[in-house]
């Protein structure tokens, strides 16, 4: 493990191991740091995936990634409660059941607002074939 301080408030703390499950064509690990416009939506909208079994309800690991244009182009129809996504950061925290209700609702709109400006950049950069 490696941890090293950023800000008085924020530590950026990693852990390495060996993952058969991770592409062996990688020879190194990329890792980016994004700050722009984007970065709060795209962290809050990453995916989380917990390993099939778990110590007691804990995990040794999970597995963090970012959300595609799938994850986050969630279809709405009148009169149901759009979605925020599933499998990310944000519906995480409201699964740990540790927020008042007027906190989950708070969270919920702005959840909202950041999956939708995600989508919205992603279907932008698609259709200028930013990916291919």
């Amino acid at each position: 493990m490696t941890s090293f301080q950023i800000l008085d408030d924020m530590k950026i703390i990693a852990i390495h191991y060996n993952d058969e499950h991770l592409d062996k064509r990688l020879s190194k690990i990329n890792v980016t740091f994004i700050e722009n416009e984007l970065s709060e939506a795209i962290l809050s909208i990453m995916k989380v995936v917990y390993p099939k079994t778990s110590n007691n309800g804990e995990y040794d690991s999970v597995y963090l990634g970012g959300a595609t244009l799938e994850d986050v182009n969630q279809p709405t129809a009148p009169l149901i409660r759009p979605s925020i996504g599933t499998n990310n950061v944000i519906l995480d925290t409201f699964k740990r059941n540790r927020l008042t209700e007027e906190e989950k609702e708070k969270l919920y709109w702005h959840a909202l607002k950041l999956r939708i400006q995600l989508r919205d950049a992603l279907i932008e950069h698609q259709k200028k074939g930013v990916w291919g």
